[in-house]
């Protein structure tokens, strides 16, 4: 391995070189190991100007301590020398996340980049995808794993409430058998993507959950059914129903706005990137 002195701006050397050593003392010779060529390959500017603040070297000691824990669990024949293409991205993104949940997406990639038995799931452009996280959507992506795909389901429900406009009174020159094209397709959306997971989850903004799921979509972890329903979930629909009280959208909107309030039931559906993303990067625990 080369010296990292010489590869490290004076003033950034001293700090760095004392992360690197910290993962060879005795308790952290696993971390070592597996961190070697990503400790060889991170950038001069990262080392040089990332290092020298204290606070960023705590914070990555930290990490890599937390890290250091999940390595613990794997059998030694089965750790492996993390490839520095996930490695010094992730431990650059670690040494700046202050935020628990967003950081525990990054270390247990990296774990998993560590284990031989998981190594094919440690994809780099999972790290993309975190980046792309906010911490509600983290916690949602936990408990989708817990809630659902450790149950062997796909499918989270979540239905929307829509209304039937009015009809305008007809024209004289109408028969009763023509054809109104708004009037039997047009609705209009009141909530839309109603599920139980801001009752099941401690969102920091619970209002922004429309975005997040949109978000979720666009990183490809969710597709929506696109109003198609599930038998299956007719319990889920009813106890969402309940939940955001439906009865009441009908009592105060009918007659006077809508000729008819209803629930249109649907579905999110987690994709394969994103069952692959979910095993490869949230914790099982």
């Amino acid at each position: 391995m080369s010296d990292l002195t010489d590869l490290i701006p004076e003033g950034g050397a001293e700090i760095a070189l004392e992360v690197y050593k910290d993962s060879l003392q005795p308790a952290m010779q696993a971390v070592g190991k597996s961190l070697g060529a990503t400790f060889e390959f991170i950038s001069i500017p990262f080392m040089g100007l990332q290092y020298i603040n204290d606070k960023v070297k705590i914070n990555l000691q930290h990490r890599l301590n937390e890290y250091k824990v999940n390595l613990e669990k794997i059998p030694v024949d089965k750790q492996v020398e993390v490839h520095p293409e996930l490695g010094v991205p992730i431990i650059q993104r670690l040494s700046y996340t202050t935020n628990d949940e967003i950081a525990q997406l990054f270390i247990t990639l990296l774990t998993n980049a560590s284990n031989l038995d998981m190594l094919s799931l440690a994809h780099p452009t999972f790290i993309s995808i975190i980046d792309r996280l906010s911490p509600d959507e983290a916690r949602i992506l936990m408990y989708i794993q817990h809630e659902f795909l450790q149950n062997g389901d796909t499918y989270i429900p979540y239905v929307n409430f829509r209304a039937k406009p009015l009809k305008e009174k007809k024209s004289s020159e109408k028969k009763d058998s023509d054809f109104d094209f708004d009037a039997d397709f047009s609705f209009i959306e009141l909530r839309r993507w109603q599920t139980i997971i801001p009752q099941n989850v401690h969102l920091d903004f619970p209002d922004k959950i429309h975005l997040y799921f949109a978000n979720l979509m666009s990183c490809g972890v969710l597709k929506d059914g696109e109003d198609l329903s599930l038998t299956e979930k007719m319990d889920s629909y009813k106890q969402i129903e309940s939940i955001y009280k439906i009865d009441e959208f009908q009592k105060t909107y009918i007659p006077e706005k809508y000729s008819k309030v209803y629930a249109d039931h649907s579905f999110f559906q987690v994709t394969e990137l994103g069952q692959d993303f979910i095993k490869a990067c949230v914790n099982e625990n």
